[in-house]
């Protein structure tokens, strides 16, 4: 089984000190074969919240691994784009099929500003990106 999800909200950043980012995270709506949510834990760990597109019955989660192995990352073709990105699967929940890796692509915008200023302020960067849920094999 392979989904694709069209995902479109905001990155969201908390500047630290000397224009470093302190706090990252996105929350965005997701569209496709399934409907949903993608936001971040209290932890930094990313989430979709999906629900079945037809019924709007929830389904269940899918946890994004963000510290062992680390996302693949593949530089973006334009320096205001995130980068490319490939999660392997933590936990997922639910009625929903297992899958084995996440991967975002054709993103659009989303990158913070360098240098993040001032310190302590919020910022949310609009963005866009096409994430697929791949199945395990």
């Amino acid at each position: 089984m392979t989904a694709i999800e069209l995902g479109s909200g905001t990155r969201n950043f908390t500047c630290g000190s000397g224009g470093q980012i302190a706090v990252s995270q996105a929350i965005a709506n997701v569209t496709g074969d399934y409907e949903g949510l993608l936001i971040y834990n209290p932890t930094g760990i990313p989430i979709f919240e999906l629900y079945n597109a037809s019924t709007g019955e929830h389904l269940g989660a899918v946890w994004l691994e963000m510290r062992r192995p680390a996302p693949t990352m593949v530089p973006a073709s334009t320096p205001d784009t995130l980068a490319l990105a490939r999660w392997q699967i933590m936990r997922i929940t639910g009625s929903l099929p297992i899958v084995g890796f996440v991967t975002r692509t054709n993103t659009t915008g989303g990158k913070a500003p360098a240098p993040c200023e001032p310190a302590g302020a919020l910022l949310a960067v609009p963005y866009t990106a096409t994430y697929t849920f791949y199945a395990c094999q």
